[in-house]
């Protein structure tokens, strides 16, 4: 019998069927996200896969600018139109502008109480060395966190609210080989325990010196509220720092 089926030659996207119709209707949706994977064209997948490597700590950074995208999406007002600049199409294919390294930002506005805020969520944002105040950047050498999120009155320039000092920053910094809090937070740490902290820092098992990253953040970039580690580990019953810490369990 299936020999006597012929090949498609139209695909009637509009059917009452294929869009309503339950077990049609699902079929449809995974050809629809099948069609568009395949053309999709993604140069940050190089970090990850080029040359046979499995860079699971570059995969953990990406996915994790998906899960806060969503979560931003959820309390602020971001644009369909800012969302869909991350696929452009090109002459072969959709482009996803996501790359390690390669500044992102998504706009939008946060409105509650009658007060309205602008929202920026940065991905590798520079902030440069910059020895006049009150601009924005940093107090002593360049640093570029992986996500940074932006918050200033509504209705004026982001320039005009940092030498105003109107402006707040929160940083992020995505560290897949920390398995636990305790393995990030090291008090009374014995010249022993520094030495072979070192050298695991080296070899990129990232531990004190990510936490110490956080602090630099804090300190050295102007008008930052706060400045976090995200890694997947498990919720610990073990006090939190006042900042610097947070993590994301599902991974």
């Amino acid at each position: 019998m299936y020999w006597e089926v012929s090949r498609a030659q139209i695909l009637k996207l509009n059917s009452p069927v294929l869009q309503r119709k339950e077990g049609y209707r699902e079929v449809l949706k995974v050809w629809l996200m099948f069609d568009l994977a395949a053309k999709l064209i993604w140069q940050g997948g190089d970090d990850i896969y080029d040359a046979g490597q499995k860079n699971i700590a570059v995969l953990y950074e990406y996915w994790l600018f998906f899960i806060l995208l969503d979560l931003f999406q959820k309390r602020f007002n971001i644009p369909t139109s800012e969302i869909s600049q991350l696929i452009t199409p090109t002459s072969d294919g959709l482009s996803l502008q996501i790359k390690q390294g390669k500044f992102t930002a998504l706009k939008g506005v946060f409105e509650e109480a009658g007060r309205k805020l602008h929202f920026r969520f940065n991905y590798n944002r520079t902030f440069s060395a910059v020895d006049s105040y009150p601009e924005g950047g940093s107090w002593t050498t360049t640093l570029r966190p992986d996500y940074t999120i932006s918050i200033w009155p509504f209705g004026i320039h982001e320039n005009q609210a940092e030498r105003e000092e109107l402006i707040v920053h929160i940083h992020f910094d995505a560290k897949y080989k920390v398995a636990s809090l305790s393995d990030l937070i090291q008090q009374n740490a014995t010249e022993e325990e520094l030495d072979k902290e070192k050298i695991d820092n080296r070899k990129g098992d990232y531990k004190n010196a990510d936490l110490l990253k956080m602090h630099a953040y804090k300190d050295a970039i102007r008008r930052t509220a706060g400045a976090y580690v995200l890694y997947p580990g498990k919720v610990s019953e073990t006090p939190l720092p006042r900042d610097c810490i947070a993590w994301f369990p599902k991974f």
